[in-house]
């Protein structure tokens, strides 16, 4: 994680601030002591003290590589927009609270990065919390884990997604396509498909992100 709370209540950002690590600092979820985390070889972040009981488990046990894909977001998006926050809290009815991984103040807008397989019913779970906080989502899955190009030629990529992909499409307009995220080469794609069918081989068309976006949000 890279939101923590001081004795204070005040907030800190492993990112964004310089973190005194002579303070104590606790998880905004379920108020456990947090470690400050800073080397040449990992990421800075706060890490959860040993045999903690947090109840949002991927604040347990979340991967390098979705901190580092946290960080890269949000340096992208900070390039365009003024208000954009890492791990934005938000509350779904009285007692249940959801972590995007990255949200656009200014645009009501929040991002969840997928990198590993969970079930359905988890995907439509949080789907729904960010429809009942009133706020826009777009998932972004891992396009190097999931998405396999075998060719490309006039423009078009012939590729083949994993089966779990079907979850994450969007329509609209009368167009199928899905977002991404390039881990390797840090930058958003968009996928949308020409094919007849959607589980196996697909016609796409890869672009930026923030084209659809700038059509459909921005």
């Amino acid at each position: 994680m890279y939101v923590a709370y001081d004795s204070k209540d005040e907030v800190w950002n492993a990112l964004d601030d310089k973190i005194e690590k002579e303070k104590e600092y606790h998880c905004p979820i379920c108020g456990g002591k947090v470690i400050f985390k800073q080397g040449k070889k990992i990421q800075s972040h706060f890490a959860h003290a040993k045999n903690c009981s947090c109840q949002y488990e991927t604040y347990k046990k979340e991967s390098k590589e979705h901190l580092e894909t946290k960080r890269d977001l949000l340096r992208a998006f900070y390039e365009k927009y003024r208000n954009v926050e890492v791990e934005h809290i938000f509350k779904v009815g009285e007692n249940t609270i959801q972590i995007a991984d990255v949200f656009i103040k200014d645009k009501n807008i929040a991002f969840e990065y997928q990198r590993s397989v969970i079930p359905y019913e988890v995907i439509k779970e949080r789907t729904k919390g960010y429809e009942k906080a009133g706020l826009r989502l777009i998932w972004l899955i891992d396009t190097n884990k999931f998405v396999k190009t075998l060719k490309t030629y006039d423009g078009i990529s012939y590729i083949r997604y994993a089966p779990f992909v079907d979850t994450f499409l969007n329509y609209y307009q009368g167009k199928i396509f899905f977002y991404g995220w390039d881990n390797l080469n840090k930058k958003f794609e968009f996928y949308q498909i020409w094919a007849h069918n959607l589980k196996k081989k697909c016609y796409l068309y890869k672009d930026q992100l923030l084209i659809l976006m700038n059509l459909i949000y921005l």
